[in-house]
């Protein structure tokens, strides 16, 4: 059994918070989930936690932007714990009133490496594919994966109301355009790098 690895480590300290948040009133700032002891073999894992339900699509651009400052708050501490990384990604699935995690990648897009989990190109073109690894070219100049369009773009910089403000803009936006009904089908990518956090999406079957 190999170690919990990154990957694991950040979904369910991710699901953790987000749940947490979204479900109780009191303050959580100060809680904290330990999985160093734990021994996960991720490869026999298929983990798409559930960030949260919704029985109204409108509902999904304002539950999706409090989840999304979370994430960005984890891996901007995960990019300064790992100086090699450039981007920490996360994909998305919204369909049947299921907001639902499919990926998450610790990235170095400089050296063209995916650092966690442990799939790199040339490995196996079938998993890539089918996994949908991120272009490094395209993380490093801020633009969307093929498919995918450009929701926003809004500063790491910034205070968390303009952040906040930023992301809900652009989600709402997105999202009224997009889902009309609660079984349609929608994805999400949120990148967060150094200076910026980019989220980008495309509608699915």
């Amino acid at each position: 059994m190999k170690k919990l690895n990154f990957l694991l480590v950040l979904l369910l300290s991710l699901v953790f918070v987000i749940v947490s948040s979204c479900n109780k009133q009191e303050d959580i700032a100060g809680s904290k989930v330990d999985f160093s002891n734990l021994d996960i073999k991720l490869d026999d894992l298929k983990i798409e936690p559930t960030l949260f339900k919704y029985k109204d699509v409108k509902e999904i651009p304002n539950r999706l932007n409090r989840s999304i400052l979370l994430f960005v708050d984890e891996a901007k501490l995960t990019l300064a714990e790992n100086k090699e990384a450039t981007h920490v990604t996360m994909d998305v699935s919204f369909k049947d009133g299921k907001a639902t995690v499919s990926r998450v990648f610790l990235v170095d897009a400089k050296n063209k490496k995916i650092l966690s989990p442990n799939t790199t190109p040339g490995q196996d073109e079938a998993l890539i594919e089918k996994v949908a690894l991120p272009d490094f070219d395209l993380l490093l100049n801020g633009r969307c994966p093929s498919g995918y369009t450009s929701i926003g773009t809004c500063s790491n910089l910034a205070k968390e109301s303009e952040r906040k403000n930023c992301i809900g803009s652009a989600l709402s936006s997105f999202f009224g355009s997009n889902l009309g009904a609660i079984g349609d089908c929608a994805e999400t990518r949120v990148s967060v790098g150094a200076l910026n956090v980019q989220i980008c999406g495309r509608t699915c079957e």
